[in-house]
């Protein structure tokens, strides 16, 4: 496993990201999803998803985990094999994350703001999943939220700037706080 060690002028100025596809595995974002940023009054839970993620965005300990935990996944380690108390915590997680992003396609305003982290992790878990199992680099925090707003949002975006602006662009159509709370695993 390789990890991204390029800085983010190398990174963005020309970046591949808006010629390249997101690379999420499943669940895919539904259409739905996309749908639901577009529109004012159903806005609001995609602010809140993406507002979770922005605000991790120099959390490297955090993404140091989720990296650790697509390792074990794309790697395929099951609990058929040997194991050990951290790689049971992983999966654990994992299994948690997804649970949130299901909730959060099926009742988005039900959740609570811990679940909205938890959901706004699952997308970038997958992310890095769809990394590793392609043999690329593990992508940048940067990158990695550009990749998730590519997914959830559609369209290009070629920076973290970029990804900032739509979401206080969203924040304002739709009157919601642009503040999300701190999530950790």
């Amino acid at each position: 496993v390789r990890f991204n060690a390029m800085t983010d002028d190398e990174q963005f100025p020309l970046s591949p990201l808006s010629k390249s596809r997101s690379v999420l595995g499943s669940p895919p974002v539904p259409r739905r999803v996309r749908v639901w940023a577009q529109e004012a009054h159903t806005a609001g839970p995609v602010v809140r998803l993406l507002g979770s993620l922005l605000a991790l965005r120099g959390d490297i300990e955090q993404f140091g985990r989720l990296a650790s935990m697509a390792v074990l996944a794309a790697e395929g380690a099951t609990a058929l094999r040997w194991s050990t108390g951290e790689m049971d915590v992983h999966r654990a997680t994992a299994k948690k994350l997804e649970q949130a992003w299901t909730n959060f396609v099926k009742a988005p305003r039900e959740l609570t703001n811990e679940m909205m982290g938890y959901a706004a992790l699952h997308l970038a878990y997958k992310e890095i999943v769809g990394a590793i199992r392609g043999r690329a680099l593990i992508p940048s925090n940067e990158e990695l939220l550009v990749r998730v707003a590519v997914s959830l949002l559609g369209g290009s975006f070629r920076s973290l700037e970029d990804v900032e602006a739509a979401h206080l662009s969203l924040v304002a159509r739709c009157g919601a706080t642009a503040e999300s709370p701190l999530i950790y695993l």
